[in-house]
């Protein structure tokens, strides 16, 4: 039960800021990352329910080595002393008095520490179709067969052995989905999983894989109080647009107005992260700020600024009905407008989103207003976004428009 407790504690602590509590000192945590690295790695002579128990701080599935060859543990090993030793060199290069990635250091050396962590290759029922894998965040993730309880992650099994290319790719995916056992899921939290694998384990070859690995550093170091953070934000904003990411990057932009409700900044901040080749959005929402009666700060202005960059030609009626949507229920917090406007506007909406989605130069500007259409739904149906007490009947208007749309 004490295990399982330090695991929640680190859940918690992550999933909210690193302000309340002291960051660990620098030389400790390149003391236990220096020792980490240095302990040869050694496996158990019996198996634990199909697992090989290592020194390393995992219990790996012996069907890894049936998929991924007999160096699979050493593989393990070595990502985790390259993306640990990562984490320490850009903790010595800031001036941060506690960055992120040290702290993230020191909590995966302590989770590793208990030597826990389930590495699985054998979860055969999972919708792997868009997934290469999948990890717990909290002792409430588990998979039944096999039977499997937090901290895990989870492979995608393979149907015949490795490729090298493969290989290769699954060392950030571990290195990934390691930060999800630290308690950090999509865009709830500060995007450390692709941050700090993309920071240490991409190549960065061309000039601008370079740009990108530079913006995933940044935020892997940053000392960030919370996913509402204005400089987070920012910069989470650039890395996301720049790996065309629009979807999480507009996720980051919602929650940032979620947390900072009724302020044209977050609302400036959204125009900015729906806006880009395919997404007449943005320019729309820019629009509506524009006619704000009220004084507009400079920081608005360049985000207005970089909202305009884009002209999309097509989808123009269906852009400003969904940046109204939008603007009413994340700045005006007011759920049933945004939903009217929906509703009123359902036929017109589909016949111009099924009209692009059929033609060749707008397939993709359809599709991206589709999936605007889809999360502004959900959260106010399953989320229930507005209306969290189910007093207006959002959720359930919210689902009337799902199945009117078809929206999966």
């Amino acid at each position: 039960m004490k295990i399982i407790a330090s695991l929640i504690i680190f859940s918690l602590l992550s999933l909210n800021t690193y302000s309340d509590r002291s960051a660990p000192p620098r030389e400790l945590v390149q003391k236990k990352v220096d020792q980490y690295i240095s302990t040869p790695f050694k496996v158990a002579p019996e198996a634990d329910n199909g697992l090989l128990v290592t020194n390393f701080g995992y219990k790996v599935d012996m069907a890894c080595l049936d998929q991924w060859g007999m160096d699979f543990l050493q593989l393990v090993k070595g990502t985790l002393d390259e993306g640990l030793r990562c984490l320490e060199k850009l903790d010595r290069k800031s001036s941060s008095e506690g960055s992120g990635a040290r702290q993230n250091a020191f909590d995966l050396l302590n989770l590793l520490s208990q030597n826990r962590i389930s590495l699985i290759c054998s979860q055969r029922e999972y919708d792997w179709v868009a997934a290469q894998a999948h990890a717990s965040v909290t002792s409430k993730f588990s998979i039944e067969k096999p039977s499997t309880a937090h901290p895990f992650i989870s492979l995608r099994p393979l149907v015949k052995s490795a490729t090298s290319e493969q290989v290769q790719k699954i060392r950030k995916t571990i290195f990934h989905e390691q930060f999800h056992n630290l308690g950090f899921t999509h865009s709830k939290s500060i995007e450390y999983p692709y941050t700090c694998a993309d920071c240490c384990f991409n190549k960065a070859s061309t000039n601008k894989e370079q740009e990108i690995k530079k913006l995933a550093c940044k935020i892997c170091t940053g000392n960030y109080q919370s996913v509402a953070d204005a400089e987070y934000i920012e910069d989470y904003l650039f890395y996301a647009k720049k790996y065309f990411r629009f979807r999480q990057a507009t996720r980051a932009a919602v929650n940032s107005i979620k947390n900072n409700p009724k302020t044209l900044l977050s609302l400036s901040i959204l125009a900015w992260a729906t806006s880009d080749v395919f997404n007449p959005i943005g320019r729309a929402l820019a629009t509506i700020i524009e006619k704000e009666s009220v004084p507009l700060s400079e920081k608005i202005k360049i985000n207005l600024e970089r909202a305009r960059y884009f002209n999309v030609k097509f989808g123009a009626k269906s852009g400003a009905l969904i940046s109204q949507s939008y603007y009413h229920l994340y700045y005006k917090t007011d759920a049933l407008s945004s939903i009217k406007i929906l509703k009123e506007n359902k036929e017109a909406l589909r016949s111009e989103i099924n009209l692009l989605k059929k033609g060749k130069k707008s397939k993709f500007i359809g599709e991206r207003i589709e999936q605007h259409l889809n999360d502004l739904i959900y959260d106010m149906w399953i989320n229930k976004y507005g209306d969290e007490e189910g007093k207006m009947g959002i959720s359930k208007k919210a689902y009337e428009l799902k199945k009117f749309f078809k929206l999966k």
